[in-house]
């Protein structure tokens, strides 16, 4: 990838930040979402869906796919959450995460040597 490739991608991204964030529509910007997506990875379509607050899937958003490709996809969505909802993990959560890899690590190490 060039420069220009580059500076073209970082401009576009830009655009679509400040056309998400320009809206107070949720469905309006879920959909500023897809589309951006999908500009930005070059691909031939893009989809998001949102969860409630026990992972039952609530919008499916679309770009570059047909009102009938859509329908097929939607008529193959679980209808309720497929595992149980993952456990939303904290910041502290998380340093403690990597505080027990890095010790598994270490350990690793030293008894290796």
């Amino acid at each position: 990838m060039n420069g220009n490739d580059e500076a073209g991608r970082i401009s576009r991204l830009c655009a679509a930040l400040a056309r998400i964030t320009g809206t107070l529509d949720p469905p309006a910007g879920l959909r500023e979402v897809v589309d951006g997506a999908r500009a930005l990875t070059d691909t031939r379509y893009a989809a998001i869906t949102t969860e409630d607050e026990s992972g039952v899937p609530q919008e499916f958003v679309t770009s570059g796919v047909s009102r009938e490709e859509k329908l097929r996809l939607t008529s193959c969505r679980p209808v309720g959450p497929a595992q149980p909802p993952r456990k939303r993990m904290t910041i502290q959560g998380r340093a403690a995460d990597e505080r027990r890899k890095r010790q598994r690590r270490l350990s690793r190490l030293e008894a290796a040597s």
